[in-house]
């Protein structure tokens, strides 16, 4: 299998391509090679009933209701917008992220990772979120687990890169793997096809 140019893997072509030539990834074997910059645990992410002050967490909640961006001539502006899930609701804030206002809509599911913190003005548990990722459909697999968090550049999203790059782990990647067979066996050392998937899909924390 030769190395194609990243444009041709399925699911690229050339608007994306020049997106990925910004993090330096031309060709499928790049890809591959692209590590995650770090993984998020989903296998038992706490419900908004159980959430703790000056906790972090990293939870899937529903839009309800998205308010007004709130501007002070001090402060950086404020998105807010209260989520929910099966056990309750929660006030969620977003400092200088503007840019989300077109995707946090009524209804959509996000994951979001925040410090939970104490409003002493209104009187209420809030989650001062820092990282957010919308979920456009949460029965997919690659939304759960352990799920790799890769280095972005404008208009590149982490569900696009997860999709692309699980299309490449789903072939065979023997042709890759320059060890030869009896030398991983006598080492016993992990082949570069099972190395590569576990980069990008551990299924235990301990492989990463």
């Amino acid at each position: 299998m030769g190395v194609r140019l990243i444009q041709y893997v399925k699911g690229v072509g050339p608007q994306l391509a020049t997106l990925f030539s910004k993090l330096e990834i031309y060709t499928e074997e790049d890809l591959l090679y692209y590590a995650p910059a770090t993984y998020q645990d989903r296998r038992q992410m706490p419900k908004i009933c159980h959430f703790n002050v000056n906790t972090t967490v990293l939870f899937l909640g529903q839009v309800d209701v998205v308010t007004p961006i709130q501007k002070t001539r001090r402060a950086a502006p404020i998105l807010e917008a209260v989520l929910s899930d099966d056990t309750g609701q929660i006030k969620c804030v977003w400092f200088n992220q503007l840019y989300l206002k077109k995707v946090l809509q009524q209804g959509r599911y996000f994951i979001l990772k925040g410090k939970v913190a104490w409003n002493t003005y209104t009187n209420e548990m809030q989650v001062r979120v820092s990282d957010t990722e919308w979920i456009k459909d949460i029965t997919q697999s690659e939304q759960q687990g352990i799920v790799p968090i890769y280095g972005l550049t404008s208009g590149l999203y982490q569900s696009t890169l997860r999709k692309i790059i699980q299309s490449l782990l789903n072939v065979d990647l023997q042709a890759f793997d320059v060890i030869p067979r009896h030398y991983l066996e006598k080492y016993q050392l992990m082949g570069l096809p099972e190395a590569i998937k576990n980069v990008h899909h551990p299924s235990d924390m301990t492989l990463i």
